[in-house]
Parts: C-alpha cells; sequence; structure tokens
C-alpha cells in the first residue's frame, strides 16, 4: 500500500516567533513601566501623608499653649527655656527639630532626614496675611516639614489672646483635661505618631 501523506501541522515560522517575542517585550516592559508608576506614586502619597501628620501634631501642641507667658510674656523662649518647657505659643518661635522626635514612637527610625520648623509672628486683626509690628492680639503660626526627598508641607494657623483656650469653665464635677491619640501611617506599625493636647475650657 502506497504511504499515506502525513497532514501538515501549523507552526509559527522564525519571522512570526521574533515578531511575537518583541511584541510580548513591548507589552512587559510597558507593564513594569506602569507598576513603577504607581509605586511611585505610592511612595509620594506616603511621604505626603507623614510630613502634613507632622505638621498638624505640631500645629495642634502649639494653638493648645496660652497665648503668651503669664509671668514673662515677652516674645520667644526664655532664656535656658528647652523644648519640654515651652509654655506659650511663642517659645515654638523658630524651632527646628531634624529629625523631629517630640511626640514620636521613640522606636521610630523612618523619620531620619525629615525635618520640621516653625515660624511665629504678630498679624493684623483685620487682615491676618500682614505682619503687624506690635502684638495685636493675634499670632499666626506656621508649620513646615521637609521631606528626605525635599518635599515640603506647610501648615498655617491662627492663635488669638481671647480664644477658647484661654477661656475657663467653672465647673465642680469631673472633666477632661487632656486627650491623646497614636495614629499608624499606612499599616507600618514602626511609623506611629503620638500625640496630645489639652482640650479648651478646662477647669483649674
Amino acid at each position: 500500500m502506497p504511504a499515506t501523506p502525513r497532514a501538515r501541522l501549523p507552526a509559527f515560522s522564525l519571522v512570526e516567533a521574533v515578531v511575537a517575542m518583541g511584541i510580548v517585550s513591548i507589552v512587559v516592559v510597558g507593564a513594569m513601566s506602569a507598576i513603577g508608576t504607581v509605586a511611585a506614586r505610592q511612595r509620594d502619597l506616603i511621604e505626603q501623608t507623614r510630613a502634613v501628620a507632622l505638621a498638624q501634631a505640631l500645629l495642634g501642641e502649639i494653638i493648645a499653649q496660652p497665648y503668651e507667658d503669664s509671668v514673662l510674656p515677652t516674645f520667644g523662649p526664655e532664656i535656658g527655656e528647652v523644648r519640654a518647657l515651652f509654655d506659650d505659643v511663642d517659645d515654638y518661635a523658630d524651632l527646628v527639630e531634624s529629625p523631629p522626635t517630640p511626640g514620636l514612637s521613640l522606636l521610630d527610625s523612618a523619620w531620619n532626614g525629615w525635618k520640621r520648623t516653625t515660624r511665629i509672628k504678630y498679624v493684623q486683626l483685620a487682615d491676618p496675611s500682614a505682619t503687624a509690628a506690635a502684638d495685636s492680639g493675634l499670632k499666626s503660626i506656621s508649620v513646615s516639614v521637609r521631606a528626605p526627598s525635599g518635599r515640603t508641607v506647610t501648615l498655617v494657623g491662627l492663635r488669638a489672646r481671647a480664644g477658647l483656650y484661654d477661656k475657663t469653665a467653672e465647673s465642680t464635677g469631673a472633666y477632661t483635661a487632656r486627650v491623646g491619640v497614636s495614629i499608624e501611617i499606612a499599616g507600618d506599625g514602626d511609623s506611629t505618631i503620638q500625640q496630645s493636647a489639652a482640650l479648651t475650657n478646662t477647669v483649674p
């Protein structure tokens, strides 16, 4: 019997294989590039979140302080007064922390390379954006945080002499004078912020 010819199976030619490999390479490179972009954006978002949290923590701490020192109402910290002894708003004037440690977990090394600074000045009551030459009863508090990448976040708050923090409530019952919070950032147990602040209208 004559041999039955075998059916030819479809197959890729060498040119088709090379073209297919080229297409796959382009797709893989594009996917890797997209993954890299997403990762970079996530890092930027985490960094910005940390910077805002650092600025908010210090700004809240400063605003909770008395408007001025009841004993020596001079602008700026008294001679020899260290960070742990600050007891009024302008004691924080021109503060520089690098890395920022007060209020942060002592076990956290993620803040190396970060810098936190403050600027406090008298401003005009009618226009808080304008600097006042003397005490107008209103202070502008600016807190800036610079990340290791160079990204800077600045928050600004106002503190008035006759603010809620300078009013005392009358009460003979139990009350809460201070509250605290611990925030974990981006699911990283080593990147935490711990902060507490005095409440308004507290009873002496």
